[in-house]
């Protein structure tokens, strides 16, 4: 495979001893592409710019836009942290690794070191991952601040929320210099608006550990983020397609529409018909009243009736009502003054359910298999699977989802090499980080309890 330096050419790479950084150079024969430096002007991106800060969205308010969709749903917002605990499981595992002969999977040795288990718990790790997850998923980006002390060792890690972060714009060389925090973005916010800070970003692409080490800095932004699908600045997570496609609004639509026919089917439970008859045997002198007397009058039988109908304390009550009586043709009839006909409260069986259950279906497959989530509302009740189908899908999810792992788990890794760890604890390897979940999927596989080609077989 060759290596991303390859792209180069003829470009020259060397350290700036001034900036502390790499820039590249080039030749007249070549043009530096990619990260290495912009092939197109921010104007040609499309990319909206508030002073030196690259705005993220058309309106510098998108990670905004998101939670207000994730509040917005009843879905998102369970989605993303089930995701996210998923993935953390039971927490972190570290050790050195090596590949099983007979499966070919990386198994590891997993470790234990008072150093570094203090170093976790100072940093409060569990925290630090369950906030870059939730950023992970819920926003494509993550922005982990590490914290150095004066011996030159990162002395911890901190999750920047990633609303509050923005990048600046890239320099001559394509690196983004700073990473703002704080700013009111959303209604416009500038690097230099009141409570916005900023600090040196690292590039996440290339040698982190060497590039705080030349540095005197005491804070750093490591921004993790997939550069892909023409994104220049800020990723983009996978479901923020439900957005772009209209997904959310048809399921809020769903919603209302649900919410609208039961609240209109309530209004009127009874239709009442009042004989004209009626008003003028209970009130003396009815012909002769004004109509606003009439129209008074009423309204207060209308509003003593439906006292009478409403309320949960209405059992055993009794309604009585006038009738005449008629003669006609020597016989007795009995004819009512009042007629009152229940207006029945029916909504269609399944009434919107099969598009709930739909638009559901498409938002949780966007975060994760369907059967991890549980059932969704359906006419018949479908099961969601059996027990021993979700565990292969959570075994699986845990093994698809590694590469997102790795990303999380890059800071500890830049951690392990500007603190020492390989050398004092790697006996000649390097230590890995991984999720516990994701140790016990690869113990799963070794053991024999998932095939690759078929999950309900073993592997001998």
């Amino acid at each position: 495979m060759n290596s991303p330096l390859d792209a180069l050419g003829d470009a020259t790479l060397f350290f700036d001893v001034a900036t502390k950084a790499s820039i590249f150079t080039e030749s007249s024969s070549v043009r530096v592409r990619g990260r290495f430096g912009p092939t197109r002007t921010e104007k040609e991106m499309g990319v909206v710019n508030l002073g030196n800060v690259a705005a993220w969205g058309a309106s510098n308010d998108w990670p905004q836009r998101v939670v207000e969709e994730m509040r917005s749903s009843d879905l998102l917002r369970p989605l993303a942290r089930k995701h996210a605990k998923r993935m953390i499981g039971q927490g972190l595992v570290y050790g050195t690794t090596t590949i099983d002969e007979r499966t070919g999977e990386e198994k590891m040795k997993v470790m234990r070191h008072l150093e570094i288990d203090r170093w976790l718990k100072r940093t409060n790790i569990s925290m630090f991952l369950y906030g870059s997850w939730i950023d992970w998923v819920q926003q494509g980006n993550v922005f982990p601040e590490l914290q150095m002390d004066l011996s030159g060792q990162v002395a911890g890690l901190y999750h920047q929320d990633a609303t509050r972060c923005r990048l600046s714009l890239k320099d001559d060389y394509g690196r983004i210099p700073h990473c703002y925090i704080g700013g009111d973005w959303a209604s416009g916010g500038t690097e230099s608006a009141k409570g916005t800070f900023k600090l040196p970003a690292v590039d996440p692409f290339f040698d982190v550990a060497g590039q705080i080490r030349a540095s005197k800095q005491g804070r750093f932004i490591m921004p993790i983020r997939l550069l892909v699908d023409d994104q220049d600045y800020y990723g983009e997570a996978p479901w923020h397609g439900l957005i772009h496609g209209g997904y959310l609004d048809l399921a809020r639509a769903i919603i209302a529409a649900k919410k609208y026919l039961t609240e209109n089917l309530s209004h009127i439970r009874y239709h009442v018909e009042i004989g004209s008859e009626f008003w003028a045997l209970n009130n003396p002198g009815w012909d002769q009243k004004k109509p606003e007397e009439k129209k008074a009058i009423k309204a207060e039988v209308v509003k003593a009736f439906t006292k009478w109908a409403t309320g949960m304390d209405k059992a055993g009550r009794t309604l009585v009502t006038d009738m005449l009586t008629d003669d006609i043709a020597g016989k007795k009839e009995y004819r009512s003054l009042w007629k009152i006909t229940p207006i029945k409260l029916e909504i269609p069986t399944g009434a919107y359910v099969e598009d709930s259950s739909e638009v559901d279906a498409k938002i949780i497959r966007a975060f994760m298999d369907q059967s991890l989530f549980g059932a969704t509302p359906s006419k018949d009740r479908n099961s969601s699977g059996s027990g021993s189908d979700k565990r292969i899908a959570h075994t699986h999810e845990l093994i698809d989802n590694q590469i997102d792992c790795e990303l999380i788990l890059s800071p500890l890794d830049v951690v392990a090499e500007v603190n020492g760890w390989h050398e004092k604890y790697g006996n000649g390897q390097m230590l890995k980080f991984w999720f516990r979940g994701y140790h016990s999927a690869t113990l799963d596989r070794t053991l024999g309890a998932v095939s690759e080609s078929d999950p309900t077989k073993k592997v001998n």
